[in-house]
């Protein structure tokens, strides 16, 4: 406990640096791969890890299967080729995290499901989405009144979503993400829907990337709701259609 900074590699030959993005923000770094089941010598290193990666781990469906008490120090994490996992966010295990990371994750049906502690959320600033097979909504209501800090959404090659954030979160809020300033949405065949409510307000949106999302025909964002929108990334065909 009196160590102030550490990275720990915990069953992973083929990993000689930390994979999370921007891990020199980050002083003490866990990184546990392969594997079946979890050591309890190990709860004692996470209990004080600011972050922390989960690779390869092929016997859980959710978080809290680890059995883990509690990361209440992590700030960044990434999970990755976790093949069973079904919920990320299922209870108050990520008490603080800042910076969410979920890459090929082929039964994930929920980032986060009802027992989720929602005072939980209200410090993520980054949700990266990637190959995600089975998500099909990003934000349900329960959980996106409560995500006040978001700045970055960056959701890639997820064939089945076909909303960022659900038509009945909306209903009432005219303000839901007030500090989210970038958006990427590449490779997504079934998205219809960033917003059904044109009315919403983006006072913070300043860049917005889109690429390889045909059913997508109307954008949310105009002068009026997005006033510092400055950016705008898309295919010319599909911006001229």
């Amino acid at each position: 406990q009196d160590i102030r900074s550490f990275q720990f590699f915990i069953d992973c030959p083929n990993s000689k640096y930390p994979c999370i993005p921007k891990f020199y923000e980050f002083e003490r770094y866990v990184r546990y791969c392969n594997g079946e089941g979890i050591n309890h010598p190990i709860f004692e290193v996470l209990a004080n890890a600011d972050a922390f990666d989960l690779v390869n781990k092929k016997d859980i469906k959710h978080l809290s299967d680890l059995g883990i008490p509690s990361m209440k120090e992590v700030q960044g994490c990434l999970i990755e080729s976790c093949t069973a996992l079904e919920t990320v966010v299922d209870s108050v295990i990520l008490p603080n995290v800042k910076h969410l990371y979920m890459k090929n994750l082929p039964k994930l049906q929920n980032n986060w499901n009802d027992r989720v502690d929602l005072a939980s959320l209200t410090k993520l600033k980054t949700l990266v989405l990637r190959s995600c097979q089975m998500l099909t909504i990003i934000f349900p209501l329960v959980v996106i009144q409560h995500l006040r800090e978001i700045e970055c959404l960056k959701i890639e090659e997820c064939p089945e979503i076909v909303e960022v954030i659900e038509q009945s979160a909306i209903a009432g809020n005219q303000e839901l993400l007030p500090k989210l300033r970038k958006v990427v949405l590449c490779g997504l065949p079934k998205l219809g829907s960033i917003c059904a409510d044109n009315s919403l307000k983006w006072p913070a949106l300043e860049k917005l990337k889109i690429h390889s999302c045909p059913a997508l025909l109307k954008l949310p964002f105009s002068k009026d709701n997005a006033e510092n929108l400055k950016l705008i990334q898309v295919e010319q065909q599909w911006w001229e259609n």
